[in-house]
Order: structure tokens, then sequence, then C-alpha cells
């Protein structure tokens, strides 16, 4: 009779690395004698699946994990009898920087992401080499990458120091995942398969989450202060600023607006999906204060039809963010004002707010999630008095029950 080796309970410490049913290689300490052990599932010369396990004497936690990923990364790119049979493409030289070069100039459909993309990769490449093989990643190179990150030895533009908080790791690691899912999904080499066969990463990788999330609003008297000078120094910046409070879309919407897209007898604006960050087209109605401020100014300038509300200087396209958040920080400290982490985007989380007890549909409508829970989860913030109102509210039915 062939004895066979039980996974023991799953108590205690243990740790996991590769893919289910590919290079899955767990790290555990055992429940009873409290050994460390490597355990993996692979093949005998007779192609039978058998649970492999290997005692690791003497080994640390760190040392153990370390040991789970190098194996991991072994059952992909080195053949063995031992070894779960795997395509030939995986064993292929693809390397870190040809991946991301692939994806940033094929795959990218967003342009508002497009630098930040671009950014983190060379932050990637920075950090583990543009000759590193994507199939030799491990768990541990992660690490790596968000102790680096964290302590400011790898940052874009040469700023040596500078720490980042879990928000940017999270966006920076979320990028990494997104390419190679796409290099195992979607992207074929000119022979017909996939440029990656399987995920080296896994679903050993954790991503780091903001606990709390910096959400940071205008006091009222700051932002009627900033659009009065603004109004008096530089009014693209004003009519930006009150385009993004009074429709709560984002900026890069709001200066790619055109005049055509501008209704005012129907009183409302239509949001192209080309120039939207969800690719969905909405038309939204317009506030008072807006059509009115809107129609003064095309008077004003006597421009219509496919004109841009903020050409650029050369008439090639709208100005960039970058004259927008100039404008914004000339203007706060003009009007000696504490610089924050808000600017435009604070307009799109008083939208949020302000709407807390509207339909959640008729918000994300409005403001133009695609989503309407990010609104609820990251935008919305009930202020006082609002939440003064429903405890108002409270007290009337306590009264009347």
């Amino acid at each position: 009779m062939t004895r066979t080796t039980r996974t023991p309970p799953r108590k205690g410490w243990s740790y996991s690395a590769g893919s289910r049913g590919v290079n899955r290689v767990r790290a555990f300490r055992h429940p009873k004698t409290g050994g460390l052990y490597l355990e993996w599932s692979a093949p005998d010369t007779e192609g039978v699946a058998r649970v492999r396990r290997q005692p690791l004497p003497g080994a640390s936690q760190d040392e153990a994990r370390a040991a789970a990923d190098r194996l991991a990364v072994d059952l992909l790119t080195r053949p063995s009898p031992l070894a779960p049979a795997v395509p030939s493409s995986i064993r292929e030289r693809l390397t870190l920087g040809t991946l991301l070069d692939t994806y940033n100039g094929e795959a990218d459909p967003n342009r508002t992401t497009k630098s930040h993309n671009e950014r983190a990769a060379a932050l990637f490449v920075a950090c583990w080499g543009r000759d590193r093989l994507v199939t030799s990643l491990a768990p541990a190179d992660v690490e790596t990458y968000i102790r680096a990150r964290r302590a400011g030895t790898v940052a874009p533009n040469g700023r040596v120091g500078q720490a980042v908080r879990d928000r940017v790791l999270e966006e920076d690691l979320t990028y990494l995942r997104t390419v190679i899912r796409w290099a195992t999904r979607k992207r074929k080499d000119a022979d017909g398969r996939w440029l990656l066969e399987v995920d080296p990463l896994g679903d050993a990788v954790a991503i780091p989450r903001e606990r709390d999330p910096r959400r940071t609003f205008l006091p009222a008297k700051e932002v009627a202060a900033m659009l009065t000078k603004a109004k008096e120094t530089d009014r693209r910046v004003w009519l930006a600023m009150v385009l993004c409070r009074e429709t709560g879309r984002r900026l890069n919407s709001v200066r790619q607006l055109r005049w055509a897209d501008i209704d005012h007898e129907a009183g409302t604006i239509t949001w192209q999906g080309e120039r939207q960050k969800n690719g969905q087209t909405r038309v939204t109605p317009m506030t008072d204060t807006l059509r009115h401020t809107l129609k003064d100014e095309q008077r004003a300038r006597g421009t219509i039809g496919e004109t841009w509300l903020f050409p650029s200087a050369k008439g090639d396209g709208p100005i960039t963010r970058e004259v927008f958040y100039k404008g914004w920080a000339t203007i706060r400290t003009a009007l000696d004002l504490k610089m924050t982490g808000a600017a435009f985007h604070a307009f799109r989380r008083e939208l949020a707010s302000d709407l807390a007890t509207a339909p959640l549909a008729v918000v994300a409508e409005l403001g133009g999630w695609k989503h309407p829970e990010v609104a609820l989860k990251v935008y919305q913030a009930p202020n006082l008095d609002q939440q003064r109102d429903v405890l108002a509210k409270r007290e009337q039915y306590r009264r009347r029950a």
C-alpha cells in the first residue's frame, strides 16, 4: 500500500508562493514538531502528482519565505521530472524592460494614467533591473520594492529620500499586476502564445492599502477667496475652478471640453467618452450658476463649435494640467493660504458629500463615477450639519414612536 503524505492542518504560521495548480509552494511551521517545512505538488517520473515536503532545519521564517519564493521560480523555469510541465514559452527570455515597454506602448488605454505608468515602470526597472527575467520575479522582490519606496531609496526624478504613503504603493503595484495579467490573458506573441503563460507572482503579493487615507476638503471661505483672486489674475484657472466645483468632474475632463459640448438651450454638458477616465459618454445638466457663467464667457470670447474652452497658445489642443496646478499654487501663495494635498479634486469630494442624501446612482451619473460605490466609499464624507440633520430626524421619529 502506497503511503501518502497528508497536508497538516493550517494552524500557525504559513506562507504561500506561486500560483495554485502550477507552481504553488507553501512554507509552514509544523503544528506538532514546530519545525519549518516547504511543501509543493509535482509529478513523479510516471507523471503522477505527489505532495513533496522538505524540512528546513534551523531556518527562520524569513529564510523559509525566501526559500519558498526561490522554489516557486524554479518550478516554472527549470525542466525537471519532479516539476510540473510548463510550455516552452515560459522559458523564453522576456525581460522586465521589454514587458513594461510593450504594455505602455500598446495596451494602456487611458491617457490620464500614462504619466504614472511610465513613472512606475522606471521605478521597477531602477529597483530590479531592466534585464531582469519576468519569470524570475517573486513576492520577495515586491517586498524589496515596498521597503525601498518607503525608505525613499527608490524615488522618481532622482528625489532620493522622499518616502511614500501606502496609497502610492497601491497604485504602483496595481499597475504591475495589471501588466502581468495583460501578458498572461490578452497579449500573444507572433506564434499565438501568451507573452507569459503563468503569473510569476501568483496570489501571494499583498498590495498595501491606506488605512486612513487623506480626504482633503477646502473651507468655503478659502474657495470664495480663491475664486475672487483667480478671476482677477487668471481667468482660465477661475473658469476651471467654477466648472470643477459646479459639476464635480475631474480637471482632466473639464480642460478637454469644447464649446460644442455645451448646450445652452437644454442647459446640459456632454462629456465625450474618449476624454473621460471611464471612457463613458454622459450628458449632465448644468446649475444656473454654471449656465450663466459659460454663456457670458462664450459671448465675451466670441467662440463657437469645436473650439476648446481652454485652448493652448499653439492652438493644437487644450492647455495642460500643469498650467492649472501652477495657477492654483500661485493663487494660494498670493492669499497666504497653506498648501495642502487638495487641488481641483477637492471639488469632486465636495459634490459627493453635498449630495450624500441623494440616490447614489444620481450622484455617480453627475460626477462621472463608473462604479457608484466608489463615490460612497472614497469621496463622500458627510459634514457635521448633515449629521445633525439626520440625528434631528431620529429624535423626531423617537417622539412619534
